[in-house]
């Protein structure tokens, strides 16, 4: 059952917390508690891949801003004060 919920994105401390909710045998149903779980794990994952689908055009620009530096044609050591103060 933990590598079931594992594997839908639920984590450590979210299935300890339904598994010590299953073991108080209350008179509440337990479903709504993995339910709940799975919706935040729904919201985390949507989010995740707004971020993942953002990232593509993050690395293009950062590879135009910095083009001659990831060619060889330029250092990224003269953008950078803290290296060129160390030379000084």
């Amino acid at each position: 059952m933990i590598g079931t919920l594992r594997g839908l994105g639920l984590t450590s401390a979210e299935i300890r917390d339904l598994t010590a909710t299953y073991l108080e045998r209350t008179k509440e149903p337990i479903g709504p508690r993995p339910a709940e779980a799975l919706r935040a794990v729904r919201a985390r994952t949507e989010d995740r891949i707004t971020e993942l689908r953002q990232l593509p055009q993050r690395i293009d620009d950062y590879q135009s801003e910095f083009d001659a530096q990831l060619a060889g044609r330029a250092d990224f050591r003269a953008l950078d004060p803290y290296f060129g103060a160390r030379d000084a």
